[in-house]
């Protein structure tokens, strides 16, 4: 591609006067595309060591077989974190397939030692809702790590109807999930009937968020619990300190919040445990 361009450049002064403004801008929006296609492949780069760590510890654990998963019944725990512990309680009869998989991670420690990659304070343009969680559970830290299976969708339909009008591609209605709400992070995509593209969807891992604000979001991200009142005021002390941009962002516009990114001071977790019996 940089051939090309440099091949278009070497032209552009030979161009009559009326194109060439049109044929720089191409040059210009070539160069543009190419520096950002270099950079993220540059940053994908650095994060292959990283990832290929998380492939020996993925070899202990094994996904729940999926078969008699119960229901009902609740079960606290505790994620011990640098900024102070979180309580929380799963429910089963909110999405048992997922509570059972984060069950299964828990009992292999598997988020014992990570770092809570990704944090969000955006305020929707309509001033009523928004995006505020912190985001934890992939041991690679980059966003794109889990174990190498995923779990079901298990849509939160007991959660209340948000105000806000959903994007018209979306398929589930926007909810908003409250504050100290414990929710699975996944990769689904609508389907485009546009371009033909298929969906996807049951693409929930070990990733999840934990809301500090109430949240407003498509109803398909499956609820496995709730933080106590303790620790959701931890998960706002976190917030609090401020969001700095993730390796390869831009900076931001000077006095301009950063609202999507990692938060300031790193959350580490040292232990993410049910609580005994």
């Amino acid at each position: 591609m940089r051939t090309q361009i440099a091949d278009a450049q070497k032209r552009l002064p030979t161009m009559p006067a009326d194109q060439k403004a049109s044929f720089e801008q191409q040059i210009n929006a070539a160069i543009e595309q190419t520096d950002s296609s270099e950079k993220s492949i540059g940053e994908a780069e650095k994060q292959l060591p990283t990832l290929d760590k998380l492939t020996e510890r993925n070899k202990t654990v094994t996904k729940p077989e999926g078969k008699d998963i119960p229901n009902t019944g609740t079960m606290k725990g505790t994620i011990t974190t640098n900024a102070g512990p979180i309580g929380f309680e799963l429910d089963r009869s909110k999405a048992p397939c997922n509570v059972e998989t984060f069950i299964a991670l828990m009992q292999a420690k598997y988020f014992d030692g990570t770092t809570c990659h990704r944090e969000t304070a955006s305020e929707a343009a309509d001033k009523k809702s928004g995006l505020y969680v912190l985001q934890c559970g992939d041991p690679s830290a980059t966003g794109l790590g889990g174990p190498s299976w995923t779990s079901p969708d298990e849509a939160p339909k007991f959660l209340k109807a948000a105000g806000a009008d959903s994007n018209p591609m979306q398929t589930a209605q926007n909810v908003i999930y409250p504050a100290g709400t414990i929710a699975v992070a996944n990769a689904n995509q609508p389907a485009n009937p546009q371009t033909g593209q298929a969906g996807t969807s049951n693409t929930g891992s070990s990733q999840f968020f934990l809301v500090y604000k109430d949240t407003t979001l498509p109803a398909n991200y499956s609820v496995i619990g709730k933080t106590d009142d303790a620790g959701l005021t931890v998960l706002q002390q976190i917030a609090k300190k401020g969001i700095v941009p993730k390796a390869g962002d831009p900076a931001p516009k000077p006095g301009t919040p950063v609202t999507d990114g990692k938060p300031k001071e790193p959350v580490n977790i040292a232990t993410m445990a049910l609580n005994q019996q």
